[in-house]
């Protein structure tokens, strides 16, 4: 499928998925920029596979698993359904992830960097 999905069924549907695959190609992205994979991961709490050249933020790249080529790609989710231990424990590390994004933590962050910014321009 090469057409948009409506944001209500991307929801409905990824609200069932024990992962969210990036299948995206480097000339897309830059270095620095966040894919809606990534995004995704973070919200939902669940493992991102990414191919290999990309690197999420470094909080969550326990949760993620990368592939060379969409045929490495292919073998791996196949390894998946093979490996039910693994699922869970990836699962659960990208749980863990999760909280390093929780609103008090981030909330404390973008403080002392508004902060450091008032301090500077005095």
């Amino acid at each position: 499928m090469r057409d948009w999905i409506p944001e209500n069924e991307f929801s409905k549907t990824s609200e069932k998925a024990q992962f969210i695959i990036a299948p995206i190609l480097p000339k897309g992205y830059g270095k620095g920029e966040l894919t809606s994979v990534h995004v995704e991961s973070v919200r939902m709490g669940i493992p991102a596979i990414y191919p290999s050249w990309y690197r999420p933020d470094p909080t969550v790249e326990s949760g993620s698993i990368y592939y060379d080529s969409f045929e490495m790609l292919e073998g791996l989710i196949v390894s998946l359904l093979h490996d039910p231990d693994y699922i869970v424990e990836i699962s659960n590390q990208a749980v863990e992830n999760v909280k390093a994004y929780r609103l008090e933590l981030v909330g404390k962050e973008l403080s002392g960097f508004v902060r450091g910014l008032l301090d500077a321009q005095k």
